[in-house]
């Protein structure tokens, strides 16, 4: 696959997005390849499991439920 090719599909992915009203934002990450990345993940997920917050569990929950209905749409109407 050509560089030109890839980037107009990129830019036709982009254009998309933006019809549908998204706005792309790039910001940064941790990087998971850090020492140190797995051992504090590890310790934050056992810190979290010790300590669980149901009410922003229950919170999540209805926000991923909504989100993929939505995208559920999109997709079967073609978008």
């Amino acid at each position: 696959m050509s560089k030109t090719h890839t980037a107009e599909r990129v830019q036709q992915s982009r254009d998309r997005m933006r019809a549908r009203g998204m706005r792309l934002v790039q910001f940064w990450v941790p990087d998971t390849r850090a020492p140190g990345f797995a051992e504090e993940l590890a310790r934050q997920c056992r810190v979290l499991a010790e300590h669980p917050d149901r009410e922003l569990d229950d919170w999540l929950d209805q926000l991923n439920e909504e989100t993929f209905a939505e995208l559920d749409a999109a997709e079967a109407s073609g978008e």
